[in-house]
């Protein structure tokens, strides 16, 4: 398990370290360990990359409350896109933030976002303009919900109902925990759970793939919806 060692905070060695050796998940304290992560993958057919980067900051040392951040960028043969979702967690609590998305292909450029911070509604802002959405419920965002499945894959839960924007739109995302399998990570073999969701109102299907004991990473991602399918599979993974 070297590889997957090296970088690891000395706060959180132990605790980590054992459950690399022992497989076991470990707390959503230790959830929050920055890390890099690359993929790799295929989308309509194209070669695709993906870089992934999260961190988390103490907000106040006299709470648990942290200021985290997640982002992918995915590169292919056709241009990039980028995210980036800023959010805070308190133990298991997420309270969404801001979401950016930035897609440039070719000559093309498409860009939306969404704002948390009003209360009672979000700010939600794409080429056609800004719109208020009015909401009664934390909502969470296309990145912030993969870590709400993070936590749910490190505390061993079954199933999951995420509230979440996308595209201007509410909807609820709920997921199941279906099976488990091992993967390659830096040429160790890793145990993974599969968490899918399945819509009946569509030809939709998202499966997820998250590793307990590696804090919560994600391991593997597809959607497949009608006859296109599009997945990323890690390929390297570094602990900051």
């Amino acid at each position: 398990m070297e590889n997957l060692r090296t970088g690891i905070t000395k706060l959180a060695r132990p605790t980590l370290l054992l459950a690399l050796l022992w497989n076991v998940p470990i707390s959503a304290a230790e959830s929050r360990q920055p890390y890099e992560a690359t993929y790799q993958g295929r989308y309509s057919g194209l070669e695709i990359t993906a870089t992934r980067s999260f961190s988390c900051e103490h907000q106040d040392t006299d709470t648990k409350l942290n200021n985290c951040s997640l982002s992918t960028v995915l590169e292919a043969a056709l241009g990039t896109i980028a995210e980036e979702s800023l959010f805070r967690v308190e133990d298991r609590n997420i309270e969404a933030q801001s979401y950016r998305y930035d897609q440039r292909f070719f000559l093309s450029r498409r860009s939306r976002s969404i704002d948390f911070n009003t209360p009672g509604a979000v700010i939600y802002e794409d080429r056609h303009g800004a719109k208020t959405i009015p909401i009664e419920q934390p909502y969470l965002d296309n990145l912030s919900y993969q870590y709400a499945l993070s936590l749910a894959a490190i505390n061993g839960d079954d199933t999951v109902e995420i509230p979440i924007i996308r595209r201007g739109k509410t909807d609820l995302l709920r997921f199941v925990r279906e099976g488990s399998s091992e993967q390659q990570i830096n040429g160790e073999t890793i145990s993974t759970v599969r968490f899918i969701q399945r819509r009946e109102d569509k030809d939709k299907t998202i499966e997820v793939w998250l590793a307990p004991a590696l804090a919560g990473v994600m391991t593997s991602i597809r959607y497949t919806e009608d006859d296109s399918s599009y997945s990323l599979n890690i390929s390297s993974l570094k602990f900051l």
